[in-house]
């Protein structure tokens, strides 16, 4: 009896202990999944600000545009810092926005779509909205698995 007792006693502390760190490597992942987005959000920031600077002598508003970002970008790292999500959101949203309709801006300047720097970067900046949203999706997997996991 006291044998199947040790036994049983055994397995369920290897159980738990597999519980535990499996559920440890989940959290792990979806902190690291959350870092991959703010790394993509940063370097969307800095794509933005080369590709408003080579664009600068073409256009007369890429300084609303600038300060836009610049200013919606201060917002998100604000509602980083104070933890508030929904507000971080929002701010990177709209900084999505100006980014689809960066495009849309190109057109009209036929020599600044000729030039290559600016065409590196635009396609810079669809590969880093592409990657973001990437890194979102792995996110919100995690978040599930995670989730998931716990109940």
């Amino acid at each position: 009896m006291f044998e199947f007792l040790s036994i049983f006693l055994v397995v369920v502390i290897v159980y738990l202990i597999f519980v535990y760190n499996s559920l440890v490597s989940l959290r792990e992942s979806v902190r690291n999944d959350l870092k991959q987005i703010d790394i993509q959000l940063d370097r969307r920031y800095k794509v933005f600000e080369s590709l408003i600077s080579a664009v600068k002598k073409y256009m007369d508003y890429e300084k609303t545009v600038l300060k836009d970002v610049v200013s919606l970008r201060s917002q998100a790292q604000s509602a980083k810092e104070s933890g508030d999500q929904s507000s971080r959101i929002a701010a990177e949203n709209a900084i999505s926005k100006i980014a689809s309709g960066i495009n849309v801006m190109m057109e009209a300047y036929p020599d600044l779509k000729a030039n290559q720097n600016v065409m590196q970067l635009q396609e810079e900046i669809v590969s880093t909205e592409n990657k973001l949203a990437f890194a979102k999706q792995s996110y919100n997997d995690g978040t599930e698995r995670f989730n998931a996991k716990i109940l």
